[in-house]
């Protein structure tokens, strides 16, 4: 039987990251620019970037009519969830190896986030939500290139060695046995910009990473 074991890791707010989408605006977006003043986003699709800070939001958009700019505040006691995979992946390694738990580890988690209107500095609510997947392979094995690193005063004293830079640098070649497993991740972010109870808008993106972590060395051997 397959469990899903949703992990209860904290996931740590990263001091800046961006991500990269769409978003739709369904009906017209009013929104407080640059300038602080009022403006608006008409219906559409947009190119949009998000930019992830301690204590904003930053979401650039930008179509063939319009470009602009859009700080959401975000209170510096408040947490939001990581959108660094990377990250994301280091975490759920520590706390698997730390709770003995790595053969139940996560599938899939899902965190949501709520900034309203009275404490973005911005006319709408902005309610997010985030879904992360992972595939865990099962444990794989091959050969990989490796390298001895020849003993340093010999190469200081070998005049055989002396002008092989190369081989005192690098050292030999060889091959080696492993041991790993492949992680791959997909992270989808959905952001709605309501307005009176109604979504105006909403920024989506996907993206996607794999990690390879290794279980096991063999020895290297000299080809």
């Amino acid at each position: 039987m397959n469990k899903t074991l949703f992990l209860t890791f904290s996931l740590l707010f990263i001091s800046c990251h961006k991500i990269k989408g769409s978003l739709e605006v369904k009906d017209h977006l009013q929104f407080i620019n640059t300038d602080n003043k009022n403006d608006y986003l008409v219906e559409g699709e947009y190119n949009s970037k998000i930019l992830i800070k301690k204590s904003k939001i930053l979401l650039k958009v930008k179509n063939k009519y319009q470009k602009a700019k859009i700080i959401i505040n975000v209170s510096k006691d408040y947490k939001l969830p990581s959108l660094n995979l990377n990250k994301i992946h280091q975490l759920a390694q520590e706390t698997c190896r730390k709770n003995n738990q790595c053969d139940n580890d996560f599938t899939h988690k899902s965190e949501t986030f709520l900034l309203s209107s009275s404490a973005s500095g911005q006319p709408f609510d902005t309610k997010g939500k985030l879904i992360v997947h992972r595939k865990k392979s099962e444990l794989l094995q091959t050969t990989e290139v490796c390298h001895v690193t020849p003993n340093l005063q010999e190469c200081r004293l070998n005049e055989n060695w002396r002008n092989n830079y190369s081989v005192c640098r690098d050292g030999f070649q060889g091959t080696r046995n492993v041991t790993y497993r492949i992680y791959d991740y997909t992270l989808d972010l959905s952001i709605k910009l309501s307005q009176d109870s109604i979504d105006k808008a909403e920024f989506k993106s996907n993206k996607k990473a794999s990690y390879k972590e290794y279980l096991s060395f063999g020895m290297c051997n000299i080809n």
